[in-house]
């Protein structure tokens, strides 16, 4: 159902998002790993499956984590993925729009990446630069986005 998700994202034209990237806290502490995330908003979305009820504890301790550390974060369940896609894009077209004062535009051609401080572990290493990096020279298109096109 992640897959139906990101292809609900990408259908709508909004920016294919990265999969199963560690988010780390200014102190290089790890805080949670979101099914999905726009470095450049600080947004990350979640699927909650059934599996999900199960780990209520344990879900809502990371979302607690990820919030504190100054990720803004986004649920959908299989009914809202289902049943109410336009308002699951909406949800997200508003999210981008709203944080994207600080989005820097990146060329397909290896012009300069963001540095992603907030996905640097504390060893320095920095997995989320370097995919994204390699994920927006594969997407074809423009570069910047219109985040208020319907």
């Amino acid at each position: 159902m992640e897959t139906r998700l990101r292809l609900l994202l990408v259908l709508a034209r909004l920016p294919r998002p990265l999969a199963q990237i560690s988010l780390y806290g200014e102190d290089g502490r790890f805080v949670g790993r979101p099914d999905f995330y726009y470095p450049l908003h600080r947004l990350a979305l979640e699927y909650d499956g059934s599996s999900h009820r199960e780990n209520l504890t344990a879900d809502n301790r990371r979302q607690n984590r990820m919030v504190d550390a100054g990720y803004r974060l986004l649920r959908f369940t299989a009914a809202d993925v289902l049943s109410a896609p336009d308002s699951v894009v909406a949800l997200v077209r508003r999210a981008l729009a709203a944080g994207s004062s600080s989005v820097l535009p990146i060329g397909l051609n290896g012009e300069s990446m963001p540095s992603f401080p907030h996905t640097r572990r504390a060893d320095g290493h920095n997995p989320a630069a370097e995919l994204a990096s390699s994920e927006l020279r594969r997407i074809p298109g423009p570069a910047v986005y219109d985040y208020h096109q319907k």
